[in-house]
C-alpha cells in the first residue's frame, strides 16, 4: 500500500473503479500514461510475490 499508494488519489485511478472525482497534476499524468495501450493484465504468482519454487500446499 506505501508503494502504490499515491495512485489511489489520482484522476486516473478513479475512472478506472467507476468513480468520479480524483487528483490531476503530475501523479495523475504519470498514472494515465504508464496505462496507456493495457487491455488487460495477466497475474501470475511471480507477479504478486515473490514465491519461487514448488506450491507448498500441493500434495
Amino acid at each position: 500500500m506505501e508503494l502504490h499508494g499515491w495512485h489511489f488519489g489520482t484522476k486516473r485511478f478513479h475512472e478506472m473503479i467507476g468513480k468520479e472525482g480524483g487528483s490531476e497534476g503530475i501523479d495523475n499524468d504519470f498514472a494515465a500514461r504508464s496505462m496507456e495501450g493495457f487491455g488487460a493484465f495477466i497475474l501470475g504468482r511471480n507477479m504478486v510475490g515473490p514465491v519461487r519454487g514448488d506450491w507448498p500446499d500441493e500434495m
